[in-house]
């Protein structure tokens, strides 16, 4: 199911569902290390964090009870980021609070909800020139 009907090329944004994985267009020049490009186009098989400016395609999280401090601080608060969407699987899954407290003692928003509405927030928001990032898991 494809759901980004007007992509900028300048950002990362997702493309859609497969049965292969989540479909994510890489702005021109965008270095994809890992990741076999399809027309600008990389199916990611596992969880990862995209940002309109970054997109970190493995990310250890395979489930809502895999996150932790390290997980997932790390990578994300390294990004400029004001909002936070975490896409917690096929079901709305809520982390415990206090994985999400960092984000809020740094003024930044955190939304949970399940993979493929986080998708589809997350290209709103990045599309409106947001500062967000979504972590993803698969």
């Amino acid at each position: 199911m494809n759901f980004a009907q007007d992509i900028d090329d300048h950002i990362y944004q997702i493309h859609g569902f497969t049965d292969n994985g989540i479909e994510i267009a890489v702005p021109g020049g965008a270095n994809v290390l890992k990741t076999t490009l399809i027309d600008g186009i990389a199916t990611l098989k596992q969880s990862f964090i995209i940002a309109p400016s970054t997109l970190i395609e493995e990310w250890s999280a395979r489930q809502v009870s895999d996150l932790s401090q390290d997980g997932i601080i790390s990578p994300l608060l390294g990004l400029d980021i004001e909002i936070l969407i975490l896409g917690s699987g096929d079901r709305l899954i809520f982390p415990e609070s206090s994985l999400l407290a960092p984000f809020m003692s740094r003024g930044i928003g955190v939304e949970v909800m399940d993979s493929r509405a986080a998708c589809r927030t997350y290209n709103l928001l990045s599309g409106e020139g947001r500062k967000v990032a979504a972590a993803v898991i698969i």
